[in-house]
């Protein structure tokens, strides 16, 4: 926002919210998925004030409940009807939002966060 955007949909969730989101920035207002915080008229979001655990997606969340299960990268990826290499694309997002180093630190910090 502060580079100027009006507005950001993040994919995952844009069948859901574009349409609106367009319509508010033709408004000449700001629109900021609420997955990745709110933006005022100065373009400033809250997403500096999100706790680690908030700042991850719904599926990057998905995905680190099914790791703390024990599942394997093949039965996540059926189960969330998606492709093994994209359930490792979300576990490494998940590690890098969380500063965490290996898949051991990532299933402990899942099993505390259910």
């Amino acid at each position: 926002m502060r580079a100027g955007a009006s507005g950001y949909v993040i994919k995952e969730e844009a069948g859901d919210e574009l349409l609106g989101a367009v319509r508010k920035v033709m408004a000449g207002e700001h629109y900021l998925s609420p997955q990745v915080g709110s933006a005022d008229d100065s373009g400033s979001t809250d997403h500096e004030s999100m706790s680690p655990w908030d700042s991850l997606s719904q599926r990057e969340r998905q995905v680190l409940r099914g790791t703390a299960e024990g599942a394997s990268t093949a039965q996540i990826a059926l189960h969330l009807s998606l492709s093994p290499r994209t359930v490792d694309t979300y576990r490494s997002r998940s590690m890098r939002k969380l500063g965490l180093l290996n898949r051991s630190t990532l299933i402990r910090y899942a099993m505390q966060h259910p």
